[in-house]
Formats: structure tokens, C-alpha cells, sequence
């Protein structure tokens, strides 16, 4: 079923309030099977309310309305609902009795607004509102179903889930809704597009979604099929395809995490890593060490933030450092081997950059990290750019480090 949501409310239009209702029913129809194709924000005036309910009818199947019936002057859907449907408000006692002992439950005296919550347009019907005050309001258009909860979250999902949804079920044909994460690291997302070219027309029922976030490009699919078998079927066939095309920048799916990746890696080899931080601080340890049954291959993590640490924890050479810079291929490498030699665990992980927002110079900018790997046979380096601020360059850095270790262990690199 093809659903809209309709938000009512000033305070959403001038952003004082964020519209965490249409993205919680948003998820919630979709996950019982039905289509939301639009989101629709209207202000508190009656004509404005009116002709957006006017205007969802025509292109949906449903619609269902958040908020605007509230007590006050400014909460004005039911007096759109009620001109609308061209019929007056129906005072409900039983209604205001339950208001009536809200009130009483709280010591406190029901005031006169609150009678008009009690108060639903004749042609309509009350939805109960079991851990609130206001009912909502279930009516007709035409042939099209609309509802009207609180904009109150605790209310309206409550209502939702127990009286709206409900009455939706059976409402169209039977559909199943499936979706699927996967993670990317160390591309962008116009570089990503540029591996899948064909897929649209390759799998015409999936709908592939770029979301970027802060440590990397998430690729959403999703899919709504007669079953659950086939939403499957189709979904393994479109990782199958992404994966191939993506070449080896997807490292989880859904809930994954890199670390959780990487440490599974070294289980499979019985390997311990050993890592030697600068411009991350801890951040790579951090991670890899909040997975449970980390001690099983996390030998130490060092911290050498400074040159002289460097020097004295990792051996850096100081004519290194002096020539080619903390923040270089070179010392890189040198902390990769240094850690690994100190700790004699089987691999080494070292980071050294400009976190910034200082430090930064022409030829070293803030945001050049450098990133290393070392095992008994090789030392890799990589040299990455990241153009955010200070945390976002930490935390960007060490999944690039954790990165770089994945593709090594999985013979990637």
C-alpha cells in the first residue's frame, strides 16, 4: 500500500524541532510491508492542514497525519479534519472522562481547554489513546483510509502499532520488506557510483541507496517482494554483484563493524596484533579492543604521540624523524616494524598524521595520514587525505589503519 505522511506543525517547518515521528513511522511501515512515497511538513493554519490532506489523497492510499491535537489555540487538525469532511465536532463524554481522570491521577484540576480533546469531527472516529489525553482521528476521504495520532512520540506510537497498523493489514496486496547494509572504507561516494554502473538494470527490484557517513560510504538495498525467500534471493544476488564490482572496499554487512572484521581475521590465522598510534590517540586500540574476546589476539597498543616517544618506545630512528618527518612513509613503517619487534606479536599497525585544525604546512597539510602494516614478510604503507576536522580525521584515520590490516589478512594487498 502506497502511504503519506503528513507532519503538522509550525515548529517543524522553522526547525526548532527535529521530525523524528515521519522517520519512526516511516521504518515502521515500510517493515510491515507497505510503501511511504512521501513525507509532507504543514504549518498550524486550518486552510494549510485542509489542503494537504486535499492534495495526499489524490496520490496515495493511505495517509497518516502527526499532530495538532493538542488543547491549545495553535492545535488546529481537528477543525481542518472537521472542514474537510464539512461536518461539526462530536463532543465524546467518555472521553473526556478519561481526560478527566489523567488529570485526578496527578492532583491536579482539568482545565477548560482540555474539553476540546474530547471533541472529534461527527463523520469521524476516535482512535484511543492509551497513555495520553487526546484521541486520535480516523476518517474517510473518498475511498482513501486517513489517521491522525498526537504528535506527542510516546502517544503516537503506541496508537500506531496497536490501533493504525492493524487496521492497514490486508488493506493491499501482501508485500515483505527486507534490507541490507554494507559497508565500504576508503572510497568516495562519486568513485563507489562509478564501480556499479548496470546495476539499476541488472536488478530492476532492488533499490540501492549511498549514504555516506562518517567513516565511509554505507550502501543501502531494499526490497519488497511477495516473500521473504524471494526478497532474499534477491538481495544475495545484489550483494553478490556489489561485492564484484566493488572491488574489496565492502568489508561488513548490516551491524559489522571493521574491528569486528579484522578481528576475525586474526582468529582465523591465530595471529595477535600490536599497534602504535600518533595522531588517533588510542582510537585503533579502542576499537579493536570494545569487541568482545579481543585479548584472544590484541597483544599492546602504544600511544607515541610525541617524537621522543617515538624514539625511545618504537625505535625510530632520530635522523629519521629529521629528515623525513613524523608525519611520513617512513616513519610509518618504522612504527609498523617497531611495535611488531617490541611486542613480537605477529603484525604491527601503525598511524602517524596531522589531525589538525593546526600543524598543518603546503607540503604537509592537516588531514596527510599515513598508515602501516607489517608482518614477518613485508611492510605496507599508505598515504591517505582527509579533509575534515579534528575528530572526523582521527576516526577516518583509524578505520583506514584497520582497513589497510583487513585487506593485508584477507590477501588483498
Amino acid at each position: 500500500m502506497n502511504i503519506e505522511i503528513l507532519s503538522i506543525g509550525d515548529e517543524l517547518l522553522t526547525g526548532f524541532i527535529v521530525n523524528g515521528n515521519a522517520a519512526w513511522i516511516g521504518e515502521r511501515l515500510t517493515r510491515a510491508g507497505h510503501r511511504v512515497r512521501r513525507v509532507t511538513v504543514t504549518g498550524d493554519r486550518d486552510e494549510e492542514i485542509a489542503g494537504a490532506f486535499s492534495e495526499a489523497v489524490r496520490r496515495s492510499q493511505a495517509v497518516i497525519a502527526t499532530g495538532g491535537l493538542g488543547p491549545t489555540g495553535d492545535d488546529r487538525t481537528r477543525y481542518a479534519v472537521a472542514q474537510i469532511l464539512k461536518c461539526p465536532l462530536r463532543f465524546f463524554p467518555e472521553y473526556h472522562d478519561r481526560i478527566r481522570k489523567r488529570f485526578e491521577e496527578r492532583d491536579m484540576p482539568l482545565p477548560e481547554s482540555n474539553r476540546v480533546q474530547a471533541e472529534i469531527p461527527e463523520q469521524a472516529e476516535p482512535i484511543p489513546n492509551p497513555v495520553g489525553t487526546a484521541p486520535g482521528i480516523a476518517f474517510q476521504l473518498g475511498k482513501v483510509p486517513c489517521f491522525v495520532l498526537p504528535g506527542v512520540s510516546a502517544e503516537m506510537r503506541v496508537m500506531l502499532t496497536e490501533w493504525v497498523l492493524p487496521r492497514l493489514q490486508g488493506s493491499g496486496p501482501p508485500e515483505v520488506f527486507e534490507s541490507r547494509l554494507l559497508k565500504t572504507a576508503n572510497i568516495s561516494e562519486s568513485g563507489l557510483q562509478d564501480r556499479l554502473h548496470g546495476f539499476d538494470s541488472l536488478f530492476p527490484g532492488v533499490r540501492l541507496a549511498f549514504l555516506p557517513r562518517r567513516a565511509g560510504v554505507v550502501l543501502r538495498l531494499m526490497v519488497f517482494a511477495v516473500s521473504t525467500e524471494n526478497a532474499l534471493r534477491e538481495l544475495d544476488a545484489a550483494e553478490e554483484f556489489l561485492r564484484k564490482q566493488a572491488g574489496g572496499v565492502i568489508y561488513g554487512r548490516d551491524g559489522e563493524e571493521i574491528e569486528d572484521v579484522v578481528g576475525r581475521l586474526l582468529l582465523a590465522k591465530g595471529w595477535r596484533v600490536a599497534v602504535a598510534e600518533s595522531c588517533t590517540g588510542g582510537l585503533i586500540a579502542h576499537r579493536l579492543t570494545r569487541v568482545p574476546g579481543s585479548s584472544r589476539y590484541f597483544e599492546r597498543g602504544i600511544v607515541a604521540y610525541s617524537n621522543a616517544a617515538k624514539m625511545q618506545h618504537l625505535g625510530v630512528p632520530e635522523e629519521m624523524i629529521r629528515e623525513y618527518g613524523a608525519v611520513s612513509p617512513e616513519t610509518a613503517r618504522a612504527m609498523a616494524e617497531g611495535i611488531r619487534n617490541l611486542s613480537g606479536a605477529d603484525t604491527g599497525v601503525s598511524v602517524t598524521g596531522i589531525a589538525g585544525p593546526e600543524g598543518g604546512t603546503p607540503e604537509k597539510p592537516v588531514g596527510l595520514v599515513y598508515a602501516g602494516f607489517a608482518d614477518s614478510t613485508r611492510v605496507l604503507v599508505e598515504r591517505h587525505r582527509f579533509p575534515g576536522d579534528r575528530h572526523l580525521n582521527q576516526e577516518r584515520s583509524a578505520v583506514a589503519a584497520l582497513d589497510l590490516v583487513r585487506r593485508a589478512l584477507g590477501g588483498m594487498q
